[in-house]
């Protein structure tokens, strides 16, 4: 999630799997409450922001992590109600990659340069690669480009 153009959150994911097969999925989801971005490496400093930062005043982290599961347990009853629809189309609504031109990062693979197209039915990411032509990025990086 960005705020002011900087990121104050994200979401990590690994798959599990066997053969072709998924097994399993784990979703990490990291909030930078309380942190001071000047302890972060210079690299990361420039796009990264914390809430105390922003706000002016340090957060009670377990009361955050009390909000964000309340939030995450209505967007999972919304999809077990069989609405997932309804979760997509918010999903695309404040999605910050739609249009615009980003670096994806594939796993074990060379980067590329691409323009964000949407995101499928499937909640998979779609992008133009500069030769026109379309590709879903199941896993990977993509990294807003300047």
């Amino acid at each position: 999630m960005l705020i002011n153009g900087k990121k104050v959150c994200g979401v990590l994911t690994e798959a599990i799997a066997k053969f072709n097969t998924i097994e399993r999925i784990i979703v990490g989801v990291g909030i930078d409450v309380n942190i001071n971005v000047e302890d972060l490496p210079e690299e990361l400093q420039d796009g990264t922001d914390s809430l105390k930062s922003i706000v002016g005043k340090e957060f009670d982290e377990n009361e955050v992590i009390r909000i964000f599961l309340e939030e995450f347990e209505k967007i999972y009853k919304v999809i077990l109600d069989e609405d997932y629809e309804k979760v997509l189309k918010e999903w695309r609504k404040h999605s910050y990659s739609i249009g615009k031109n980003v670096e994806i990062k594939l796993p074990f693979s060379k980067s590329y340069d691409a323009y964000v197209v949407g995101i499928d039915s499937e909640g998979i990411l779609i992008v133009e690669k500069t030769d026109g032509t379309l590709e879903k990025v199941i896993s990977g990086e993509c990294i807003i480009k300047n």
